[in-house]
């Protein structure tokens, strides 16, 4: 059938058996894939459509395994550290994210990280 999809809407597709697609961008379904690039999923060249879209599907996958991992190792590090750890490593490793007024306060004012690490330990 085919038509316009809009992004976080789900929708009901599937040639073989109900499936549930919800794209993360507007976008359209394309009722017959054979009308891009030749018959029965066959691409322009002789390649078969679906094979590379598996392997695009399967190097997407080995690339959000990746990033899980690392998620991962980064949220046992953060849960293995005190809040005000957490802000005073996020404030040395991206200070352009707490602002450059505050960056130059801590930077003529040293004692201002200890005093940002005792607030946030609640002293």
């Amino acid at each position: 059938m085919g038509g316009p999809v809009s992004r976080g809407r789900a929708y009901l597709v599937g040639e073989n058996r109900a499936e549930v697609f919800t794209p993360n961008a507007d976008g359209w379904i394309h009722p017959d894939a054979s009308r891009y690039g030749g018959r029965g999923g066959q691409a322009a060249g002789g390649s078969n459509i679906w094979a590379r879209l598996e392997a695009f599907l399967q190097q997407n996958l080995e690339t959000a395994k990746q990033n899980l991992e690392v998620s991962q190792l980064v949220h046992g590090k953060f849960n293995s550290m005190s809040p005000g750890d957490v802000v005073v490593k996020g404030a040395a490793t991206y200070p352009h994210a707490i602002g450059a007024a505050n960056q130059r306060s801590m930077e003529l004012d040293p004692k201002r990280v200890e005093w940002m690490q005792r607030r946030v330990n609640g002293q």
